[in-house]
């Protein structure tokens, strides 16, 4: 799903270890809890794709749920740290839009959208986030 690629097609391995080097400029995103429907236990990345960006150099923020199809441990293994605070993220990736009052300000917000289904109530999270 998400690939760092230089020029001619291959990882970028001297960019990459450039970013290790500096940790407190590192790129943080996070996976967010879904809230909006009981029944969703969808995840918006699976543990291979946060074990790529952990690679990569990214911290991989997880908040708790008792309800996702694949289990927290899978996501620590992969390299993902589990907390319930996204604030320190940068991007936050879901499966559904979150709540208008759960949503972050000045945070960037990834989530998968069917366009049919986007109608004027739901405008407001567009102008929002």
């Amino acid at each position: 799903m998400f690939r760092l690629l230089s020029h001619g097609g291959q990882r970028s391995r001297r960019c990459l270890s450039v970013q290790r080097r500096y940790d407190h400029h590192r790129a943080v995103m996070a996976i967010r809890r879904e809230d909006i429907n009981p029944w969703e236990r969808r995840a918006p990345l699976a543990p291979k794709h946060v074990k790529e960006l952990t690679n990569a150099g990214v911290k991989v923020l997880l908040q708790p749920s008792n309800r996702r199809a694949i289990h927290e441990k899978y996501y620590m293994r992969a390299g993902a740290v589990v907390q319930e605070d996204l604030s320190e993220a940068s991007l936050i990736i879901g499966v559904k839009r979150p709540p208008e009052e759960k949503i972050i300000p000045r945070k960037t917000y990834a989530f998968f959208s069917t366009p049919s289904k986007l109608r004027r109530p739901t405008w407001g999270c567009w102008r929002t986030c």
